[in-house]
This record gives structure tokens, sequence and C-alpha cells, in this order.
């Protein structure tokens, strides 16, 4: 055999084999992992930090109040609104204040009805009047206080042969004593004396009557009839 050709290829496998570690290797080695161990550790207590860091910033946003949401109701839910007061009408009127006519005059189902605003008339002195017509001779007129709208007087005119002629006192003993008997039968027995108003044809009467304090009048002429109601405060 070759002794040269046997040396060559012992160095041939010999430069092919990694070079033996040596302490230097291994020292490196060591520093390595424990560089890797370091970092490790760090990025674990950064990581740590910034768990507690997001900890307080939840426990923080649980404590503050929320400002947009909208303020608790008390219990018992929010108090009514009040609505305006009405002063009570004055002793010497009727009792009754002109925005409250034409609903007390509708109370009685049978006609004739008020359909529609109440013209108004501006007077010289206390009292304003005002005056609704039904028809060409059926009305309802009145006075009342222009500071406090009090009714103090109310009349009723019909001519005889008018079909409203015998309703409209039940409208305005409703609305001058609510639910009163007593002043339909006052009507009957003493101002048309127990009759009916055909026997005042072409006739002339006139009547008076009180009841609780209001004056009551009743005049046929000329086949027309006027019905008053007048407060002890009219003028």
């Amino acid at each position: 055999m070759d002794p040269h050709h046997d040396r060559a290829a012992d160095e041939i496998v010999q430069d092919g084999l990694p070079e033996p570690v040596g302490l230097a290797g291994r020292a490196a080695t060591a520093t390595g992992q424990a560089d890797l161990a370091g970092l490790i550790g760090a990025g674990g207590k950064i990581l740590a930090v910034l768990a507690g860091v997001v900890v307080l910033v939840l426990a923080l946003v649980a404590v503050i109040p929320d400002r947009t949401q909208a303020p608790a109701v008390p219990v018992g839910g929010a108090p009514p609104a009040s609505s305006p007061t009405v002063p009570p009408s004055a002793d010497d009127s009727l009792g009754l204040k002109l925005a409250g006519l034409t609903a007390a005059w509708n109370e009685v189902s049978s006609p004739p009805s008020i359909t529609k605003g109440i013209p108004r008339t501006p007077e010289t002195g206390r009292f304003d009047g005002f005056t609704f017509r039904f028809n060409e001779s059926s009305l309802l007129a009145g006075a009342y206080d222009d500071r406090t709208e009090d009714l103090y007087a109310l009349l009723v005119r019909s001519w005889l042969s008018d079909e409203n002629a015998e309703r409209l006192i039940i409208h305005l003993c409703h609305v001058v004593h609510p639910h009163n008997q007593g002043c339909l039968d006052s009507y009957r027995q003493v101002g048309l004396d127990g009759g009916t108003l055909e026997d005042f044809r072409d006739q002339t009467r006139q009547v008076e009557w009180v009841i609780d304090g209001v004056r009551w009048s009743l005049e046929i002429e000329e086949n027309i009839q006027s019905i008053r109601a007048l407060a002890p405060g009219a003028p």
C-alpha cells in the first residue's frame, strides 16, 4: 500500500470532521444560554408590569361613574306636572266662567247645542257682553266680568213658534242650577202659570222669581219669549 495515499486519506477524513469543541466553545455556549435566560426573565418582568397596568386601568374604569348615563329616577316615578289652577268664581256671580259655558250648555243632550266659538262684545265699564245665535230667531246672550270672566247675567230669547223655544230653558236651568228640577218647575208653574207657551200667543206677560239668590224673569211680548237669569252682582 502507498503510505503517502494513506496519509492523504487520513487528512481528508480529519478535514471533513468538525473540530472538537474545547473549553472556549463550551464557555461561549454557556454564555449564550445565560443571555437567553436573562432576556426571557426580563421579558417576563415586562409582561408582568404590563398586566398590572391593565388590571389597574380596568379597576379605575369600573370605579369611575359613567357621566353619559341618564340620571336615576327616584322611586315612585317623576312628579306629575302641575296643572294651572283656575280661581273660583265670585260669590255674587252665577258660579260659572265664560270659558266653561259651552261645555255646561252642551251637557244637555237635546238641541240646540253651541257648536262654535262664542262672539264677545267689549263694553265700557266692568262688564263685557257676548251673543251666540242658534238661528235667525233664537239666541243666547250674557254679561261677564272682563277681568275674571265670571258670568253675571244670561239671557235666552226666541220666537214662540221657534222649535227651540221650549228647550232653551232646559239648557239655561242646567247651566245656572245644574241638575235642579226645581228650576224647570218654577219656570212652568210661576213663569207660565202652569200653562204652555201657546197659552200666551199674542199676549203680554212679565213675571219674576228667585232661586238660590239668582233672580229669574220671563217676558213675553209680540210673540217673543225672553228668559233672564241675573246673579246678585249683575249689572
